[in-house]
């Protein structure tokens, strides 16, 4: 068994959630992570367009940079990336099995998340980048990658998702996300309303700062030390590759992080416009769309868009693929595509927290779904059922869009 099978079958999640064991095997490998220059980025949704749409401004303005996100669509080496290549393969290997002798040695119980994140500080210590764009795997306060002071903390959204660890309300899960803010560091967010409201008190309180609550709408939330400040994104518009009136607000947070980087106007302005994120309302073909939206916030949005091409390109029907983890919020995440979708595939990826296509399948008529529990061949039905003026949706989570993505390179449907 090769580095990356041993770390495909770790936990996810120890029973005891917390940081401790991660700041022990770090200590033991050196603390790899410190001496390097981050952006931090949590939030619900929308974190991996961020990272990287501040990646690629800052290796355009010409530094090199690091870039770790999470989860992965087709490699596991996608997930650690210099300059946006990924990692060499036989280098993940030989820095995992580092890892994997120290938590040996040490006794140390290890998840899969805290493997591969040692294993990307060790890849960025050695590799020295001038700048590392960090995306959380989940929450915020004890996630591991909340064991570095960055230059940035940025907070994309908070909504609904990971209630059995985060909490079931969005204020609950806003602490957690606001975890990640630092004394004296400045923060980008998106977040709204009771979400907001939480990030800027647990900022206020971290930094001891009186802050003016009537400047929310204001470009900056400052506090007495004029360097520090909360950033909630003016309306302003980019011209962007990527597909989607939601990149928008991406788009916005990270110009706002390359502006705090000192990165020139039109340089911010070229890099959005060149960033590419695949997943992320993708069409495979003119008929094949697919979206990694994993909850019901992503799925409203998900439908915001899917008016809109339905619209603009005279589709007759949508066929439904839908593949979704069985801890997320199913009922609601089917109500909301329902409506939407004329014919539905309930499938499920080769994961074992994917739901079973038949619990998918009850919350939609029997008249328009179909249970198909693999995904090729759920995708493949959708394509034969789609007539000129159809079109196919793949979405419900990223594993599901990742099979999906294989199928169609497999089957010579690559994006065009």
């Amino acid at each position: 068994m090769n580095e990356i099978q041993r770390l495909l079958i770790l936990p996810e999640i120890l029973p005891e959630y917390k940081l401790e064991h991660f700041i022990e095997l770090l200590k033991v490998l050196g603390n790899p992570q410190n001496g390097l220059r981050y952006v931090h980025v949590a939030g619900t949704n929308g974190k991996g367009s961020t990272c990287a749409m501040i990646a690629q401004g800052l290796q355009e303005a010409g530094f090199r940079v690091g870039l770790y996100v999470s989860p992965y669509l087709d490699r596991i080496t996608e997930r650690i990336q210099l300059d946006r290549v990924e990692i060499p393969k036989e280098r993940l290997e030989s820095l995992l099995k580092r890892v994997r002798e120290a938590s040996e040695k040490h006794r140390i119980p290890t998840t899969f998340f805290e493997y591969l994140t040692a294993a990307a500080y060790l890849y960025f210590q050695e590799e020295r980048p001038e700048y590392v764009v960090l995306e959380t795997g989940m929450g915020g306060r004890l996630d591991c990658t909340n064991v570095v002071t960055p230059l940035v903390s940025v907070i994309t959204n908070v909504t609904i998702d990971h209630t059995q660890w985060l909490g079931a309300t969005v204020e609950e899960i806003a602490r957690e996300k606001a975890g990640i803010i630092k004394p004296g560091i400045p923060v980008f967010t998106a977040a709204k309303d009771s979400s907001l409201d939480i990030i800027r008190n647990i900022f206020e309180d971290i930094n001891k700062k009186n802050i003016n609550s009537k400047n929310t709408n204001k470009k900056y939330i400052i506090g007495e030390n004029n360097d520090t400040k909360i950033y909630v994104p003016e309306e302003e518009t980019f011209d962007l590759s990527l597909n989607g009136a939601f990149q928008q607000e991406n788009a916005r947070l990270a110009a706002g992080v390359l502006r705090r980087l000192s990165i020139e106007e039109k340089t911010i302005r070229k890099a959005l416009k060149k960033t590419r994120w695949v997943g992320r309302l993708e069409f495979m073909r003119p008929n094949l769309l697919v979206d990694v939206a994993h909850n019901t916030a992503g799925m409203r949005t998900l439908v915001t868009e899917l008016k809109t091409i339905c619209h603009e390109k005279y589709y007759k029907k949508v066929i439904l693929v839908l593949g979704i983890m069985r801890d997320k919020e199913i009922a609601g995440m089917c109500n909301t595509i329902a409506p939407h979708a004329d014919e539905v595939i309930a499938t499920r990826p080769r994961w074992d927290r994917a739901a079973a296509p038949e619990d998918i399948a009850q919350h939609f008529s029997d008249s328009k779904v179909t249970v198909i529990p693999d995904v090729s061949k759920a995708v493949k039905e959708a394509i034969k059922r789609a007539r000129e003026n159809d079109l196919v949706l793949v979405t419900g989570s990223i594993f599901t869009v990742s099979e999906a993505r294989s199928y169609f390179c497999r089957s010579h449907l690559t994006p065009r």
